[in-house]
């Protein structure tokens, strides 16, 4: 019976591989009609959405995301940047380019608007470059069609100099990417040589495409690594001349047969060790997640600290009998309710914040401890609304204050109700931060993604995310139920004066 099981499942498994095998031989799908992936904010999607107009297009974040979706077959084509396309297929065997060139589109840097005077001497540096033979040179350090290994220059960097706020983007390899714990590629070499020209040293920004136009014209960053010069963009901020042909081009899987199919699942279950290695201890990408784990600790627990003292305000603004108390508190919570925290995090650190020279660490605690502490209040109010109100009038009668009632009746019975809730609350919270990549903050999700930029693999950083978000969120809850059970009268052992109580 075992055996004819185990044969069951293994021709099913065989079908189907041979169903995959056989889809990989379908024709091949027009881009007009494709299932087609973009960047948000790029050049590609404006393409995408001008060109093949009747294409179903997938927006992303970054090109590793695609190309995952890609390789997944959840796409047909994946449009990207030529440097870029040609990394993803040297280091991804089964894809290929699909197309020619489809812009002739080119590199610049951009400049904070505010800053014409910097613009002039980076461009006049820029213009050095293109002249004598320097650019050349840096690009051929980088861009390798051939795929050969890139050419290490080290760049003498000035330590007691102004700094150069430059927006990047770390999953770009081969032009931007994260090597040994520090920034590499060609725009790093670029932005690093003209900053040493010009006396300053570089501080870099990491954060999402989608912003970095934002960081610009907001003035927290004074130039991007690279940029294409579009007329919405200039609108917003400088640009030097061009100085590198970066087209956009499509990828696409090349085709496979199902014996390829059958080596590649065998490879998936034997190459657990391999992802782990790749994962954490090449180029020492482990200091990457715990410097990440770091940061979303602490920006967890200070919001979770902060935001339970303003929730507790709230919370008595909203029980107190001045109705303009009560009113500004109840629209507090709809106002900090009903906006998404991601949307939250860029109002404040782009908008509020735009012309501050505030920490992006400091943003995302006020931007979180906002956030809790409207939520926050709704579970302490009815928490204490769980109290009977006689329980209250009893203690007035026994001579306790207003403080003592509160301290000594109404908050310990109140804690029951209130702390369940705030646990999954707070859970939520320490979630949520894995957005605080948009402004720049490199936290645990953000390490993930830059480790997959460099590993091409989704699986295995992912889950070792995910895992590591159970871990800590698991130790929270073990550290509040150990509070929980402290405080919980009825969990107290009680005792009476002259009896001993045996277990």
């Amino acid at each position: 019976m075992k055996a004819r099981i185990v044969l069951t499942i293994a021709c099913i498994l065989i079908c189907l591989l041979a169903v995959s095998g056989c889809a990989s031989e379908k024709a091949v799908v027009p881009v007009e009609t494709s299932r087609l992936g973009v960047m948000v904010g790029s050049t590609n999607e404006k393409y995408a959405k001008e060109h093949y107009p009747q294409a179903k297009t997938e927006h992303f974040n970054n090109y590793v995301d695609s190309t995952a979706a890609l390789k997944a077959g959840k796409l047909d084509y994946a449009m990207m940047d030529y440097a870029s396309a040609l990394n993803f297929i040297k280091y991804n065997p089964g894809l290929k380019l699909a197309s020619g060139f489809l812009t002739d589109e080119k590199y610049c840097i951009g400049i904070n608007m505010k800053k014409p005077e910097l613009a002039q001497k980076i461009s006049a540096v820029l213009d050095q470059y293109l002249s004598d033979g320097t650019m050349d040179e840096i690009i051929s350090h980088w861009i390798k069609e051939d795929g050969s290994d890139y050419t290490f220059v080290e760049v003498p960097k000035l330590a007691d100099a102004p700094v150069l706020k430059a927006a990047t983007v770390s999953s770009r390899e081969p032009t931007a990417f994260m090597l040994n714990g520090g920034y590499s590629g060609m725009e790093i070499e670029l932005i690093e040589r003209i900053a040493y020209e010009l006396g300053y040293k570089v501080e870099y920004m990491d954060m999402e495409f989608s912003a970095m136009v934002s960081a610009m014209g907001s003035g927290k960053a004074d130039v991007c690594t690279a940029m294409y010069n579009t007329p919405e963009r200039a609108e917003k901020i400088l640009f030097t001349e061009p100085f590198f042909p970066n087209p956009q081009v499509l990828i696409t899987n090349d085709e496979k047969a199902m014996s390829d199919n059958v080596a590649k699942i065998t490879e998936f279950f034997g190459s657990v060790g391999k992802s782990f290695h790749r994962t954490f201890i090449v180029e020492n990408r482990w200091k990457l997640v715990f410097s990440g784990l770091r940061l979303t600790v602490m920006i967890s627990m200070l919001s979770m600290f902060l935001g339970s003292l303003l929730g507790v305000l709230v919370c008595m603004m909203n029980r107190s009998k001045i109705k303009l108390l009560t009113t500004a508190s109840k629209l507090y919570i709809r106002i900090i309710q009903g906006i998404p925290i991601v949307v939250m995090l860029m109002i404040l650190y782009y908008v509020l914040f735009g012309n501050v020279d505030i920490d992006a660490i400091i943003v995302a605690v006020i931007a979180f401890s906002l956030n809790f502490s409207a939520y926050t209040s709704e579970i302490f109010r009815t928490g204490m609304d769980a109290i009977d109100k006689g329980q209250r009038e009893a203690a007035a009668a026994s001579g306790f204050s207003g403080l003592q009632s509160f301290f000594f009746i109404t908050l310990p019975q109140a804690s029951r109700h209130i702390i369940p809730v705030y646990k999954g609350e707070f859970v939520s919270m320490v979630k949520m931060t894995s957005v605080v990549g948009y402004i720049a903050i490199q936290d645990l999700t953000k390490a993930s993604d830059i480790i997959r930029s460099r590993t091409y693999e989704a699986f295995f950083p992912l889950i070792a995310t995910a895992l590591i978000y159970f871990a800590i969120t698991y130790l929270f809850i073990l550290i509040l139920n150990v509070i929980e059970h402290k405080i919980d009268p009825k969990r107290k052992k009680r005792s009476i004066r002259g009896v001993k109580v045996h277990d």
